[in-house]
């Protein structure tokens, strides 16, 4: 069983080969002897178990196995490379690491991160996404924005703001939905993992007959606006948060002044082991005063 990432110059020499399906090319770019590019090669081969190369008397083409590793190989190089050059180039810049369930990341945070950016050139934002509690990786991240009614063991939770549920659609579809009964006509996209969905808008409207409604489940809310455009169908918009997604997606509200309560809140979290930094400081209260301008719209609880 490999336990163990390989050497990095293996993986190095590997990508340079591949690149010029030549070990003398690669020898030449790197700096290196072809000898020694056969051996790097050879040793990475043999840790791996399987050949990465079929070799002729001119050139060298990637096996299958080799094919399928490249791709995960340039782009961890790449990475690298990328960070070093932010990190320690000339134009340096601090990190903070953000890890966010999806849609708080790709609509809110990703429409609001440019004021953020011309406020503070010299931070850079590493951002990843997790969408369940227990997938966050809390100790190595300067903060976690999870989403949820509950609580968590960690010293410093501060909340940005709540949700509230209203159904939108394709503009012809929502023009057609003049009351309660009308959204039975369609195809009702639901979030599987939040607890709050259609039931809190029907709770806020006259009695229905649910034995009519025809319910889809997905995930996330970007899969629900997805299936939302396609037609015949209604999801759960949940401003502030996807307002900007809302409008990449064309979608509009199905009528004025629906929209169903929620008690979960987005919230950002520091943990007590891992020291603030200056960067991070700041990143923390440009995104509690962006969100506080939005908490008005979110009729959040408590």
């Amino acid at each position: 069983m490999l336990t163990k990432v390989p050497s990095l110059n293996w993986l190095r020499v590997f990508e340079a080969a591949a690149r010029f399906e030549n070990f003398a090319a690669a020898a030449r770019n790197l700096n290196m002897t072809a000898p020694a590019v056969s051996q790097q090669i050879k040793a990475l081969e043999g840790y791996v178990g399987e050949p990465l190369f079929e070799r002729g008397p001119r050139s060298v083409i990637l096996t299958g196995a080799g094919r399928a590793y490249l791709p995960s190989v340039r782009h961890a190089l790449q990475s690298i490379e990328i960070t070093t050059a932010a990190l320690f180039g000339e134009q340096k810049s601090a990190p903070v690491l953000v890890q966010s369930v999806p849609i708080f990341a790709a609509s809110w945070l990703a429409y609001n991160l440019g004021d953020f950016y011309e406020k503070h050139p010299d931070i850079h934002v590493t951002l990843t996404t997790a969408n369940q509690v227990e997938e966050f990786r809390f100790g190595y991240n300067d903060f976690n924005i999870v989403f949820g009614g509950g609580t968590l063991p960690v010293a410093q939770t501060d909340m940005l703001f709540g949700e509230t549920l209203v159904p939108v659609a394709l503009p012809g579809t929502a023009e057609r939905v003049n009351g309660p009964d009308d959204l039975l006509d369609y195809r009702l996209i639901d979030i599987s993992s939040n607890s709050a969905g259609w039931l809190n808008v029907f709770n806020q409207l006259e009695p229905v007959d649910l034995g009519r409604a025809t319910f889809a489940f997905v995930d996330n809310t970007i899969t629900a606006f997805s299936l939302a455009v396609q037609g015949n169908s209604i999801a759960l918009a949940r401003p502030p948060v996807t307002d900007f997604l809302q409008k990449q997606y064309g979608l509009v509200p199905c009528f004025p002044d629906l929209a169903g309560a929620s008690a979960d809140v987005y919230r950002l979290i520091a943990h007590p082991g891992r020291v603030m930094t200056q960067p991070a400081m700041r990143f923390r209260n440009w995104l509690l005063g962006r969100a506080s301008e939005d908490r008005p719209l979110s009729r959040e609880q408590g």
